[in-house]
């Protein structure tokens, strides 16, 4: 297995980021990308929880900070309130990751933060809310919607791998209930149990609070808080991509899946 780091751009370079990420099927990190954005100033746990702490959210189980993924039952989600999981969000014994689509929370929270570009003008886009503890892990998945990551608090930890890389990380069975997951874990190979690991290439990177990566459709990924986060992500699709993407979230809706 080998790793390469991921391109970079500073987000005052906007023309060359936002061409890139139009026109490219590479994954790209934007430094600096939310510097201005409210969001950055004012977001804490308990900033979140006074705003919008009557929000239900979903917080998928977790074992050893990684979220589980059972290859039958898919995550085991349990309810919450905002305000409950911010008041347990900083204790590292703790269990759960929750996500939230952001437009269930309160129009003071929504204006801390605009869409960037070039998604903010695609017809059909959705995004979410990431809060977790430092040590949480979501496995190797992919998306067939484009996405842009946004770091708002703490520190991100991002490994990818191409979508022609599918054989080498070994994904659950099309008749599981999240056929999009692998089996691998980037951070502990275990060669012997995934042979076809060791030929697997995957890019890295590392984001700090403001910076954002572009994860294109198709692309796995596995992610570690390194600290303590908040995130918020943006996914869109446009053209043909779009259809394909409200048909899979449909079928996501009706089998129950949060993630």
């Amino acid at each position: 297995m080998n790793a390469t780091d991921i391109a970079s751009l500073p987000a005052s370079a906007a023309r060359r980021w936002e061409r890139s990420i139009r026109h490219g099927f590479r994954p790209l990190v934007i430094r600096g990308l939310a510097r201005d954005w409210p969001a950055l100033i004012l977001w804490s746990p308990a900033y979140l929880a006074e705003h919008s702490g009557e929000t239900p959210i979903p917080v998928g189980d977790t074992e050893g900070g990684r979220v589980i993924i059972d290859e039958h039952k898919g995550v085991q989600i349990r309810q919450s309130t905002l305000r409950e999981y911010a008041a347990l969000a900083q204790d590292p014994a703790g269990r759960g990751y929750m996500s939230v689509d952001i437009n269930l929370l309160n129009p003071v929270v929504r204006k801390d933060f605009p869409p960037p570009e070039p998604c903010a003008s695609a017809p059909y886009r959705w995004s979410k809310l990431w809060m977790g503890r430092a040590g949480t892990v979501t496995p190797m998945h992919w998306d067939l919607p484009r996405n842009i990551v946004v770091q708002i608090t703490g520190r991100k930890r991002f490994w990818l791998a191409a979508p022609w890389q599918a054989p080498n990380v070994y994904p659950l069975p099309l008749k599981s209930p999240f056929p999009n997951f692998a089996r691998v874990r980037v951070e502990e190979p275990d060669f012997q149990a995934w042979p076809r690991m060791r030929r697997l290439s995957v890019w890295r990177a590392e984001l700090e609070p403001g910076d954002a990566i572009f994860i294109p459709s198709g692309w796995w990924h596995e992610v570690r808080n390194v600290e303590p986060s908040i995130t918020l992500n943006f996914f869109w699709a446009e053209g043909p991509l779009r259809q394909c993407v409200r048909a899979v979230n449909w079928y996501k809706k009706i089998r129950g899946a949060s993630y």
